[in-house]
């Protein structure tokens, strides 16, 4: 099938990404409540912090420097803009189902920091944070966790899939096995 996904196969990653929405937009409404006003508590030896942070920017807080109308439109048109080509091209038929939740994870990110842009003034909380000494991540969400997990999956598909079609030989034997003489239904290892 080449057009958009029936939206029965679609229910499930429209299911994950109000869970994960949801689970993004609990913990970032519990650090607002809970750690907004306290220092960072430590946890194993300095290498995760929770620490509250409102960013104005995008990641590592790029862009906090723009207008309030330049961040608008950066961070809330333009993402907006993205999401929806992004979604809508990514669940047309013809991607398997590991390169769907990826893509899930990608935009119910995108879809709870976009949440937080247009309810809470232009301004994503983060609160967590990871490092080891002076080397240290900037402080993140969950959202963001998402759609680093999902680039990662989906750049280790690319690369699986690139390596599989290069090396795979089994798309140019001939039909019923080949030289092998099987009777076409034996399984390869690749």
């Amino acid at each position: 099938m080449t057009g958009i996904r029936p939206a029965r196969a679609i229910v499930p990653h429209v299911l994950l990404l109000v869970l994960l929405v949801s689970f993004d937009q609990g913990t970032k409404e519990i650090a607002r409540r809970t750690i907004a006003h306290s220092p960072p508590k430590i946890f194993a030896g300095d290498t995760f912090r929770i620490q509250y942070a409102e960013n104005r920017g995008g990641f590592l807080s790029l862009g906090a420097g723009l207008s309030e109308r330049g961040r608008f439109l950066l961070f809330v048109v333009v993402s907006t803009a993205g999401l929806i080509l992004l979604a809508f091209f990514g669940f047309r038929g013809g991607q398997g189902t590991v390169y769907r939740n990826a893509l899930t994870l990608v935009v119910s990110g995108g879809v709870s920091n976009l949440f937080d842009r247009v309810f809470y003034d232009g301004v994503v909380v983060d609160f967590m944070n990871m490092g080891i000494g002076p080397l240290r991540t900037g402080v993140f969400n969950f959202a963001d966790t998402f759609i680093m997990a999902g680039a990662g999956w989906l750049l280790l598909q690319h690369f699986r899939r690139e390596k599989v079609g290069t090396n795979d030989t089994s798309r140019n034997a001939p039909p019923g096995g080949g030289a092998r003489g099987g009777g076409g239904n034996e399984e390869e290892a690749v």
